[in-house]
């Protein structure tokens, strides 16, 4: 619990509609890594949750992508469509955090 363990800060019925997920990953100069999450109202546990998802996020791409070339200006610079189409979905695109301790 992000909370500092403040047990009144989470809702008691243990719904609604925000989650979040802390994962700590060491990730050295020129590497990547990949972190895939499947939110499911039902238990996975013991199912093949993954089995299609490159195919399905490759999908979801793609229709999201057939959606705004037909909402953003093609006349708009790259950066500028990239703006507009991370707006309407209030996404906020974090590429990095840097933790300084003295």
């Amino acid at each position: 619990m992000l909370s500092t363990e403040r047990r009144n800060a989470v809702n008691p019925h243990l719904s609604g509609t925000k989650a979040a997920v802390d994962y700590a990953l060491t990730i050295g100069p020129g590497e990547s890594s990949v972190v895939r999450l499947r939110l499911s109202a039902t238990d996975l546990q013991g199912q093949k949750a993954f089995d299609n998802f490159e195919e399905t996020f490759s999908l979801r791409k793609r229709e999201a992508d057939e959606y705004y070339a037909t909402v953003v200006p093609q006349s708009l610079s790259a950066d500028a469509q990239n703006v507009m189409r991370q707006g309407p979905g209030g996404h906020v695109v974090v590429k990095a955090v840097l933790t300084i301790t003295s």
